[in-house]
């Protein structure tokens, strides 16, 4: 292609007579965005924007590192997408796949001027990032400004927009296209590689983790959101391409084009070489893998000990592997341990930042938890007072509820038990097989045949091994909550932990406090 052609740069620059400095140019593009480009291209400032593209790369590596200090050590695998190289690399991708989607619709743009435009438009992600460092600040010394953060937060959404506008508005100035083409284009072209890069890789990986435990699955996807090597990966063919095809826009020879182009690109495939090797050696992949396969074998005492040695690795995943581990202990009978690791969820939720109804919430499942490790342990009155703080928290949980039936009939109070479980069934639309054996128990204990064969019934649509275990006469269902086993009871005991908004009951005020 021509680096002079008049048809694809329509903008003929008047004269200037006076050069702004480019502090003053880069305010201006907030401004007076089509003045500023008009100087920038007269002045053919591409160098500028190259080292404004590596400026910002530098200063999304520090926010990254920074982000890690306060998170844990498996964040610091973001610098793979947050580092210079890459996002240099990732800038030139993109500016080389928007260009040929621009020829693709009919607009010509050179592509030495496009990387100017998107390098001097990087200013204000630059400013995104010194804004997200800044938010940042509180956290490294223990301290948490909330509003503070979400006026943070705004800003930088804007600013990510203006970054988009801006590209828009310097296509407009060289080629005369309509500015919602330029940023059309732009946006596409940046929505393939997040879905190509981020959530098809990302997906892809946590494929595996589709069925495991709550907390082993919340840290993969804390893993994925880390993982960096699709990008630094794409990083390596953008400095290439990218390279390339700046270097003969500018004139280079094809030689020297290929040969800066091919240092660049083995510069970043040794970065992510570097980069992949250290992941691998961490394998938190694989280990997480290994814990719920233990899990499931039964071998308990060993995905305690993977969980464990991962609980330093996110501050993000920690609470949901100690509910993991808390877990586990109660399923191997070991109450008293189960019971520790419960508490130490509930000093978490404590120390956390959430808002009142939020943290009610979170308070209700250990409550829960440390109400069934009591219960295991034939603590009966201490497992009820347990299970009735977490209904007062969280009133539309079932778990508790349950739990509540099939304590009270352990206690013989078969009343009492029945009251919640038709709570649990009629306004929380309840389904877990443990509520119906503390139903069939009730019933037939209180000579309710016709009630105990229809629970029975419902029971062995649930789970017909579970029916068959707790027997099919009067007799044998007087003693079923005996035959339940950890397994039966552990958490979470149906699919959904609250009934769906559009089969919720309506309760009174007296009943949610109930």
């Amino acid at each position: 292609m021509s680096h002079n052609i008049s048809h694809t740069n329509p903008v003929e620059p008047s004269v200037q007579t006076t050069h702004h400095s480019r502090a003053k140019l880069a305010l201006a593009l907030f401004t007076s965005p089509k003045a500023a480009y008009e100087e920038i291209f007269s002045r053919t400032l591409l160098g500028t924007g190259l080292l404004f593209v590596g400026a910002t790369g530098v200063l999304f590596c520090i926010r990254a590192c920074l982000a890690a200090s306060v998170l844990g050590p498996l964040h610091y695998f973001a610098v793979g997408r947050y580092n210079p190289i890459a996002w240099f690399g990732l800038f030139l991708l993109y500016a080389w796949a928007t260009q040929k989607l621009l020829k693709w619709v009919g607009t010509e743009i050179e592509f030495d001027r496009l990387v100017t435009i998107m390098g001097w438009a990087q200013i204000s992600l630059a400013i995104v990032a010194v804004a997200s460092i800044i938010g940042l600040t509180p956290s490294l010394s223990g301290n948490s400004a909330k509003t503070a953060s979400q006026f943070i937060d705004s800003v930088s959404a804007v600013l990510q927009i203006a970054y988009v506008v801006l590209i828009g508005i310097g296509i407009n100035m060289a080629t005369r296209a309509p500015t919602a083409r330029g940023i059309m284009t732009y946006v596409v072209v940046s929505f393939a590689g997040t879905i190509a890069f981020g959530i098809t890789y990302g997906n892809s990986r946590l494929k595996l983790f589709a069925d495991a435990l709550p907390g082993i699955a919340g840290m993969a996807q804390q893993v994925a959101a880390s993982d960096g090597t699709p990008w630094l990966a794409a990083a390596v063919f953008g400095l290439y391409l990218g390279l390339r095809d700046l270097g003969r826009a500018l004139g280079w020879t094809n030689n020297a084009s290929l040969r800066t182009a091919i240092s660049a690109a083995l510069v970043g495939a040794l970065g992510f070489g570097v980069y992949l090797l250290l992941f691998l050696q961490n394998d938190f992949y694989g280990r997480l893998i290994n814990a719920q396969r233990d899990y499931e074998l039964g071998k308990a005492a060993h995905a305690v000990k993977e969980l464990k040695s991962l609980l330093p690795a996110s501050k993000y995943a920690s609470a949901g592997l100690i509910l993991d581990i808390a877990d586990i202990y109660y399923i191997s009978k070991k109450p008293a341990l189960a019971r520790k690791y419960y508490r130490r969820f509930e000093a978490l939720v404590n120390q956390a930042r959430l808002t009142k109804d939020e943290e009610r919430k979170q308070l209700a499942r250990p409550l829960s938890g440390i109400g069934a490790a009591y219960d295991q342990e034939g603590k009966y009155e201490p497992a009820i007072k347990m299970f009735d703080r977490a209904t007062k928290l969280w009133p539309e949980f079932r778990d508790p509820w349950v739990r509540l039936a099939v304590t009270y009939n352990r206690l013989g109070k078969y009343t009492k038990a029945l009251e919640y479980a038709e709570h649990a069934t009629k306004k929380l639309k309840s389904e877990a097989p443990a509520l119906y054996v503390a139903m069939v128990q009730a019933y037939a204990c209180l000579n309710n045949r016709s009630a105990a064969e229809k629970a029975y019934k419902e029971l062995r649509r649930l789970d017909d091994q579970l029916a068959d275990r707790i027997g099919k006469t009067m007799n044998e269902w007087r003693t079923a909550t005996a035959k339940l086993t950890p397994k039966d009871l552990k958490f979470p005991l149906e699919k959904e932990v609250v009934p769906r908004p559009e089969r919720a009951s309506r309760r009174t005020p007296k009943e949610s406090q109930r």
